[in-house]
């Protein structure tokens, strides 16, 4: 004779099913965890103002010498591979736009709000020290062979700053050195023939270059990368970086209210946001300037959410 079921064996089923369920509920969120995207980490955008030339020294073959020293800077961080950098020209542009002035004197937070940029660097060259040449020589079977150095110092001071706390990641002083080293040769009676000279000013300043460089990679490793949500057109949602910025998709990134800015009543300084987090997109089509995501987490996603990836 077959036993009747019990209650519990009759429910099983069921309170298996339940509990399948309540797995399935918990575990869901884990499928936008940031080890499931093992791709580039996105490149920070800075913004470079022109360096002024507070050095007196004004004997650059390359023209203007805040300028030149600009954009070899520029160059050697696009070169590190981190770092996506803000045309000067548009910089100026949006200066020039909102009638800021010099660009030198604007506020970081400013900056930010107007562009797209998450840092701000600004510089002084405030020294070039080309002393005077040492000399020395000797006679050899009726030439003089004579040989001159001295030691150029180029002096710069660096300021970093992130946008959108006006936190100071770097402030430095940067100094680039470099020998200069001639050799001339005379007979008796004849002007100098210069075998060798070295344009050593610019290669103190590309030592100084390579310093700030490597202050300023140091400095950026404090902030996390962010971006914005530029447009939404229904299901998509557009973030204003892409492939020149190494966004690839399956990038999940946390979306953010900018929160308004909380103001020091004492001292009138601007101490940050509190930006609320409002849900969740993976990129799903990446273009050069921009990438498509669409909704995991969350809803009322709009233009000037910031986006920043998932972290842990």
């Amino acid at each position: 004779m077959e036993k009747p079921m019990s209650v519990y064996t009759r429910c099983r089923p069921t309170l298996l099913l339940l509990f399948a369920c309540a797995l399935l509920g918990s575990v869901a969120p884990l499928t936008v965890s940031a080890g499931d995207f093992a791709g580039k980490q996105p490149k920070k955008r800075v913004a470079i103002a022109t360096f002024a030339n507070e050095s007196g020294y004004h004997k650059y073959k390359e023209g203007n010498l805040g300028g030149g020293l600009t954009e070899k800077l520029g160059e050697a961080l696009i070169d590190t591979g981190k770092f996506v950098l803000l045309e000067r020209g548009r910089l100026q542009d949006v200066v020039d736009e909102h009638k800021l002035g010099d660009v030198a004197r604007v506020e970081p937070a400013v900056v930010g709000r107007l562009t797209s940029a998450q840092a701000l660097l600004r510089g002084v060259i405030t020294n070039i020290d080309v002393p005077e040449e040492q000399k020395g020589g000797m006679r050899i079977k009726g030439f003089w062979v004579g040989s001159g150095f001295k030691r150029v110092t180029v002096t710069l001071n660096l300021n970093l700053t992130d946008t959108t706390t006006g936190q100071i990641l770097q402030s430095k002083t940067v100094t680039g050195k470099a020998w200069q080293r001639k050799l001339r040769v005379r007979k008796s009676g004849d002007a100098d023939i210069e075998l060798r000279r070295d344009d050593t000013v610019a290669k103190a300043l590309d030592d100084a270059i390579r310093e700030a460089t490597t202050l300023i990679v140091a400095g950026m490793e404090k902030m996390p990368w962010q971006g914005s949500v530029s447009r939404v057109s229904g299901r998509r949602i557009i973030v204003n970086a892409g492939s020149d910025a190494n966004v690839e998709t399956g990038l999940v990134l946390r979306v953010y209210e900018r929160g308004a800015s909380i103001i020091d009543q004492e001292t009138n300084e601007d101490l940050g946001r509190l930006d609320e987090e409002i849900g969740m997109i993976r990129i799903v089509e990446v273009s050069p300037k921009f990438s498509i995501a669409e909704s995991v987490q969350g809803q009322g996603f709009a233009k000037g959410n910031i986006v920043r990836p998932m972290s842990g």
